[in-house]
């Protein structure tokens, strides 16, 4: 019977660990939204070349380096959809200044869209159909490149 009891409490160990996790993610998220809005991001029509980002981004950094780029990237996603984002990002990357946060994003990015399965020409559509299409096209397709490439080549192995 001891052993019994022993075993259920193994088993609630992990549930635990597992709804603290979430709760952690959650307050960082909200830790990061409220930063977002106390530094008028929302306001700005060059987001990544103010101060006022710079500042978010070493902020959110700050409350985890590891899911920084994850945290950012689901922040902002509330204010942009993925193809805005997608070509924001990839702009801000030859920026030194923000060049760190852009490269965490783009791989929170990439990453996001291959566990949902998004697919590639999904991506390419959305960016084709953004404004200045000539502008950006080349940059958008150089840049996104590796995410359609590893993409198409992991369908054809399934």
């Amino acid at each position: 019977m001891a052993t019994e009891g022993a075993s259920t409490e193994e088993r609630k160990l992990p549930l635990f660990g597992m709804e603290k996790l979430f709760t952690t993610n959650t307050k960082l998220l909200k830790n990061a939204e409220l930063a977002f809005t106390r530094y008028q991001l929302e306001a700005h029509t060059t987001l990544f070349g103010t101060n006022e980002f710079k500042l978010w981004a070493i902020h959110v950094n700050s409350l985890n380096k590891k899911s920084a780029g994850s945290i950012m990237l689901k922040t902002l996603l509330k204010h942009y959809d993925d193809a805005t984002l997608a070509r924001m990002i990839e702009s801000a990357k030859s920026s030194e200044s923000v060049a760190d946060a852009a490269a965490k994003m783009r791989t929170a990015q990439f990453t996001r869209w291959k566990k949902t399965g998004i697919e590639p020409s999904t991506i390419e559509a959305q960016l084709l159909q953004l404004p200045n299409q000539l502008l950006w096209a080349k940059k958008d397709k150089k840049g996104y490149n590796e995410f359609l490439i590893a993409k198409r080549s992991s369908l054809a192995l399934s």
